[in-house]
């Protein structure tokens, strides 16, 4: 199950790192529920991975470029759920 999660600070309710994604194992019972497979209604801090699934061990991050001064936007910060064209969003003022 994917859900939004947030982690505050101790004895806060700051979460500086706002709103996560986050995931947790689900299993069906035999009666048709579906339920947490560590049991009750909170997130878990670690769930266990998938068994016998090749990871890839190559690099996944691309360096993204972030200097708006140059008068074009990185690919990698634009949303992929919009067109990607200048009337929608452009670095040039």
């Amino acid at each position: 199950m994917v859900h939004l999660s947030a982690r505050p600070l101790p004895g806060t309710t700051n979460c500086t790192l706002g709103r996560e994604t986050s995931i947790q194992k689900v299993v069906w019972t035999k009666d048709g529920w579906l339920h947490m497979k560590a049991g009750g209604t909170l997130a878990q801090p670690t769930t266990e991975g998938m068994k016998d699934v090749k990871v890839s061990e190559a690099p996944q991050a691309v360096g993204v470029n972030a200097d708006f001064s140059k008068g074009s936007i990185d690919k990698h910060l634009m949303s992929p759920y919009g067109p990607r064209t200048e009337d929608w969003c452009t670095a040039k003022k």
